[in-house]
């Protein structure tokens, strides 16, 4: 059980350095005049897979009886996983450009709540 713990924590700490990277990069993409990109979406789905594989550790240590210090931990951890496919349903039928704009804050947003899920870890 130590293992799925740290590989917990590692994960988080790697969501949150990840997230804010994509969404930084997204928004200087943006302002830079860019448009959506392959790249940028690639980075995307990594990051979402990065994010439900935290959902999956989380659950078996919930099963396996290690609860996180407060219920709010779940409802960030399940928001988090749920922010950019939402993202994705809302930018659907507008051009590139507008696009990147919703995925960066998308991003940007799911970084606040990972970043707000770890203060509520145990």
């Amino acid at each position: 059980m130590p293992l799925l713990i740290a590989l917990h924590a590692t994960l988080a700490n790697s969501i949150i350095l990840y997230l804010l990277l994509v969404g930084l990069w997204g928004l200087g993409g943006y302002f830079r005049g860019f448009r959506l990109t392959r790249n940028y979406t690639g980075a995307l789905v990594i990051g979402e897979i990065v994010l439900v594989a935290q959902g999956v550790v989380g659950l078996a240590l919930v099963l396996l009886g290690v609860m996180p210090g407060e219920g709010m931990h779940f409802l960030y951890g399940v928001a988090s996983v749920l922010g950019l496919p939402l993202a994705h349903s809302y930018a659907q039928g507008r051009d590139d450009r507008q696009i990147l704009l919703i995925y960066s804050l998308a991003t940007l947003f799911v970084f606040g709540l990972a970043v707000r899920a770890l203060t509520t870890a145990t």
